[in-house]
């Protein structure tokens, strides 16, 4: 009985950690068909890397906000245009360090993912 009991608790356990969600944030699909989560509301990087954590969800790579990118940094992106049309200059975190202090974060206006300090405020762009 003590077995089927924690069979069943633990398959309960890993259902509701890894269950996506985007509470506090805004979902968009991209021109690729994939599904973001971006937070409502400002933050650094470490609490943007928090925060889809606790969606169960990741900081998404450039890779995966712009999958045809190719070049060097700062790197064209169209695939988020519509991206919070109502914040003037979306600036979101993306989970690839640049080292130095800094991050990669995608800019709406710009088409781009440059990098800046983590502890600049921006939106967190989960996966």
């Amino acid at each position: 009985m003590c077995k089927i009991f924690l069979v069943i608790w633990g398959a309960f356990v890993s259902v509701s950690v890894c269950a996506q969600t985007c509470i506090g944030g805004t979902e968009y699909e991209g021109k690729n068909g994939h599904v973001y989560c971006y937070s409502n509301y400002s933050v650094n990087w470490w609490t943007a890397f928090r925060w889809c954590a606790s969606q169960g969800r990741h900081l998404a790579t450039p890779e995966e906000i712009c999958d045809y990118m190719t070049g060097t940094f700062p790197r064209v992106c169209y695939n988020l245009d519509g991206i919070s049309s109502e914040v003037a200059d979306f600036i979101g975190w993306t989970s690839l360090a640049a080292g130095n202090g800094k991050a990669y974060r995608y800019h709406r206006n710009a088409h781009a993912v440059d990098s800046q300090s983590v502890l600049w405020d921006g939106r967190a762009i989960c996966y």
